[in-house]
This record gives structure tokens, sequence and C-alpha cells, in this order.
């Protein structure tokens, strides 16, 4: 996304408070799927496997989110986690989550993104899945009422939406030394309609399959693809505004330095030197907290 290359950071190389937060999150995740996978129950295997490929399927049409030095990425397979929460219940939507994360860090991928990475990314998804099914016992009925469904898509889709996306922004945050709130409302506020039309359309989808309603099924496909196709075209006009921020600031560090090289042939200093203060000067206005494009101008 960046127009120049920058080295892909490892876990070591993260803040300390980073790396803290992912180890958290990642003993969280693998505690939440061990429970999951020890009391998982599976009452209709063909559901649950027909959920399941449709969850990497829908993993693996993404769309990369233009974040600067940091990489994340959205999907449509939260719409196949509410299915798989109202059908099937928590630890096999678990299950199902962290098989859709996997396949969103890994298949169709851009580069191959680092081990750390991947885990953190799917022990969000799991924990996102496992605090999600809390409220099922209260909202949902056996029966799966149409009322019963409504209620708890009204519940779960905030829910699910407010997890995913703050343990994400949190990450970001911490790494790049920047105040989590505004991450988290400049970057993944906008995604918000796209978990609760997922959410509806999981509930009708649900309804629909219990009531042998199967012919209705496809049409739930449509306005989600709507929603994924309004996000593309977004994300790509911002990707193409960014790129011309970056374009513009390269010329301006360009004339700087052209303007900078005058002055040191009067004043004797030399090119490494200007480029060591450019240097210092950066590492300063990121330590001060200062976005990616300010960081860029200086």
């Amino acid at each position: 996304m960046n127009p120049a290359p920058t080295p892909t950071p490892t876990f070591l190389t993260l803040p300390p408070k980073a790396r803290a937060y992912v180890g958290a999150v990642v003993a969280a995740g693998a505690a939440c799927l061990v429970v999951a996978l020890t009391q998982v129950r599976v009452p209709h295997p063909g559901l649950f496997a027909g959920l399941l490929a449709l969850a990497v399927a829908a993993a693996a049409t993404k769309i990369e989110l233009p974040l600067g030095r940091s990489q994340s990425n959205l999907s449509l397979s939260h719409a196949v986690n509410f299915w798989a929460l109202f059908a099937l219940g928590p630890s096999p939507t678990i299950c199902i989550a962290t098989a859709g994360a996997w396949a969103q860090c890994t298949l169709r991928a851009g580069g191959k993104n680092p081990r750390h990475r991947v885990v953190f990314s799917i022990a969000t998804l799991t924990i996102t899945a496992a605090v999600a099914g809390l409220p099922l016992g209260l909202t949902l009925d056996s029966d799966v009422s149409v009322a019963a469904l409504a209620r708890t898509a009204a519940v779960v889709a905030p829910l699910y939406f407010l997890i995913n996306t703050a343990l994400v922004a949190g990450a970001i945050g911490l790494s790049l030394r920047q105040p989590i709130a505004r991450i988290w409302h400049r970057n993944f506020l906008w995604s918000a309609p796209s978990y609760l039309v997922g959410a509806a359309l999981a509930a009708f989808a649900t309804a629909a399959s219990a009531r042998g309603w199967f012919g209705w099924l496809a049409l739930a496909a449509v306005p989600l693809y709507l929603v994924f196709r309004s996000y593309h075209t977004v994300v790509a006009r911002l990707r193409e505004e960014q790129d011309q921020t970056y374009r513009a600031m390269e010329v301006q560090n360009a004339t700087i330095e052209a303007l900078a090289l005058a002055i040191e042939a009067k004043a004797g200093c030399t090119p490494e030197h200007i480029r060591s203060i450019q240097q210092y000067a950066a590492m300063l206005a990121e330590a001060a907290g200062l976005s990616e494009a300010e960081v860029q101008s200086v």
C-alpha cells in the first residue's frame, strides 16, 4: 500500500506493550479454541461442513484496507459466522471462525504474512466468536423463531463488531504508538454496516433453512454482495487518494532535499549529514505520536 517498500516487522521488533498485548490475545484465543473443541457437538454435520466451506471461501474473498504501515483486510466471513452462531451454537462457530481466520490470512495473500500476525488474527476471530456467543442463551429460543432471531441479531452484531475491531485496533495502536481510539474511529467504524447487514441476513438464512425455504437462500447473498462491492469501490478510491498523497509528499521531500543540497554547497554540510538529520527528525516525529502522513511530511 505504501509506494516505498518498508521492512516487514517481526514480533521482536514490536514495542514491548505491543508484544505483551499480542501474547495475551493469542493466549486467550488458544484457551477459547481448546474449550470449544472439548465442548463441540455437531447435530447437523452437513450444515457444519457447508458453513465451514462457505466461511473459508468468504474469507479468501477479501478487501485489503489501506492502513499505511499496518496491514488489515475485510471479508464477509462474519456473515457466515453469524449464521453458524444462530444455527449451530457457539462451540461449532468458534471452530468455523478459526478456520475462516486462517483462510483470510493465508489464502490469496499478496505476500507471506509474519507468523505472529497470522496467529494474532486467528486468535482475534476466535475470541470474537466466543464472546459473541455468550448472549445466545438469553436471546435465542430453542424453536428458532423469527422474533428470537431478530432479537439475537440485534445483540450479537454490535458485540461481534466491537470485539473484533477493537482487538485489531489495539494491536495497530500499540505497534504504531498511536491512540487506539483514533485508530479504531478512523479505520474501522465505517465497516459497521457490513456486520449489521451480515447478522440480519444470517438470521434470515437460519429461519429459511429451518423451514425448508432453500430457494430463498440465494437471495440472501445479493444484498451482501452489494455491500461488499460498495466497500471495494470505497477502499479502491481511498487507496488511490492515498497513493496520490504519497506521490505529492515524495515530490515535496525531493524539493526540500534539493534546497538543502543547495544550502550545503555554501554551508559545507555533506549529503550524508542531511539524510541523517531527516532520519532523526522522522524518528522524533514517530516518538511524538504523529500520524504516518505527518511523519512523511517531516
